[in-house]
């Protein structure tokens, strides 16, 4: 699994300095599952580039979240049960996106 519910798995000093692309997301939101294919490709795009991190917050369970990632496959790394990080940065519209 990419996902994690653990935020201090992914290091401060491992985004220090880098432009850092969130997603928040849910499993209830259709327009978060038609911009993957897109996030997924902005992804693609950007993997040589050292100084650009990508990150989805996931708002729901880690175990559904595998799932979905199973048929549906979104690149980013992943954190779920993201409702906590998501408050921290205001997001209360999904999708989000912040940079």
């Amino acid at each position: 699994s990419r996902a994690t519910t653990d935020v201090d798995k992914f290091k401060h000093r491992q985004l220090e300095g880098k432009t850092v692309v969130l997603s928040f997301w849910e499993a209830d939101c259709h327009n978060c599952w038609r911009t993957i294919p897109a996030l997924n490709q902005l992804m693609a795009e950007h993997a040589e580039n050292e100084e650009v991190a990508f990150l989805a917050i996931f708002r729901d369970d880690i175990l559904f979240l595998d799932q979905l990632l199973e048929y549906f496959p979104f690149d980013f790394p992943h954190i779920s049960m993201g409702a906590t990080l998501a408050g921290k940065y205001r997001v209360i519209i999904y999708p989000a996106r912040l940079a």
